[in-house]
């Protein structure tokens, strides 16, 4: 019997994704609050900074993969046409609402972007489709991408999936992960854009994997955890390393595709998945967690504005450490009581789905 249906038999509910949800989101603000990294310097308030960066790097991917555990199977639900649709109305309206809103932001608040952005159509389009109004909100173009390519995956039949989808996610690794890591070690020039984004296919194809079919304990114990364990170890000393080295901050391991993401991603996920969380699957509980996890969007949507809100109001320094401590619980609470204040005004709460 696979983990999935383990689960389900259990109870109708299963917590596990929104609880992934939540973390994730928390790791996420978590990233954003410790921003300060990117100002290197030789000193072990830099390199505690870097561990938070390397610890919380799993947010993203484990998005991705969530996307694909529960979307790939969409079929089953509805048609492609409500696919899109849905799509659209979560993801769509809100990215085109808040890009806008950044644009101005970052021309008028910020001062990020010079007023000029807003002088054609043709300039304001770009700040929008590049996100340059927000560049947090890079994730939305390979969202969209995936979105796109969802039906086609999907049109895979049950049977044949286990080994499409592990064999998609092993040719993606290795040519998108290790490969380019390999190379740059060899110091020699790798054509990315052959293979670009086939990286992010990768995490859907995991996340479906991993959510459908048994993983032995054994191969989790002895291989996925120690490998996710050795690739935050190498993108913690590598980073640390180079950095040192350049007197800047490294980039050779950093990289959502790179094997020592891909790797520790995984074994979080794995953790996530087969542990048990069946005690939040209770009354109050599970409304909480419904709740809080209902409003993970809303909170990547608005939480950076509230950051830089903090930061700027109060003068804050974004590499001390009472911040980088203090900083996630203040902006992920505070913007997710405001998310969910949105979500109870009619109209507004379609743009913090």
């Amino acid at each position: 019997m696979d983990m999935i249906e383990q689960k389900a038999n259990v109870a109708q509910y299963n917590p596990t994704i929104d609880v992934m949800n939540i973390a994730a989101c928390v790791a996420v603000v978590a990233l954003h609050v410790n921003g300060g990294i990117w100002g290197f310097a030789r000193n072990l308030n830099w390199a505690m900074m870097l561990i938070t960066e390397c610890v919380c790097y799993w947010a993203v991917p484990v998005f991705f993969m969530i996307t694909g555990a529960t979307l790939l199977d969409y079929r089953l639900r509805y048609s492609t046409k409500v696919f899109f649709q849905k799509r659209f109305t979560k993801t769509g309206i809100p990215f085109i609402f808040w890009s806008i809103v950044s644009i101005f932001w970052a021309v008028y608040i910020s001062h990020y972007l010079p007023p000029d952005v807003l002088s054609n159509l043709g300039s304001f389009l770009d700040a929008i489709v590049n996100t340059k109004g927000m560049s947090i909100y890079w994730f939305f173009p390979p969202l969209f991408a995936l979105y796109l390519a969802i039906p086609v995956f999907s049109q895979i039949s049950e049977d044949k999936r286990k080994n499409t989808f592990l064999y998609g996610s092993a040719i993606a690794f290795i040519i998108c992960s290790c490969l380019p890591l390999l190379l740059s070690f060899l110091k020699v020039s790798f054509n990315m854009p052959v293979i670009g984004g086939a990286g992010y296919c990768e995490y859907l194809f995991l996340g479906y994997y991993i959510t459908h079919y048994n993983i032995p304990k054994k191969i989790r114990t002895r291989m996925i955890y120690p490998l996710g364990a050795f690739g935050l170890l190498l993108r913690y000393v590598g980073t640390l390393v180079e950095s040192f080295h350049i007197e800047a901050v490294g980039g050779t391991f950093s990289g959502y595709e790179r094997f020592p993401c891909v790797v520790f991603s995984v074994a979080v996920f794995v953790w996530f998945w087969y542990h048990d969380w069946s005690f939040l699957n209770s009354g109050k509980k599970k409304h909480f967690l419904r709740v809080v996890s209902g409003a993970s969007f809303g909170v990547y949507l608005t939480h950076f504005y509230i950051l830089r809100y903090f930061v700027d109001t109060l003068q804050l320094d974004m590499q001390s450490w009472q911040w980088r401590v203090w900083g996630v619980p203040a902006v992920y609470l505070s913007s997710l009581i405001i998310t969910l204040a949105l979500k109870r005004v009619p109209r507004i709460n379609k743009l913090v789905p």
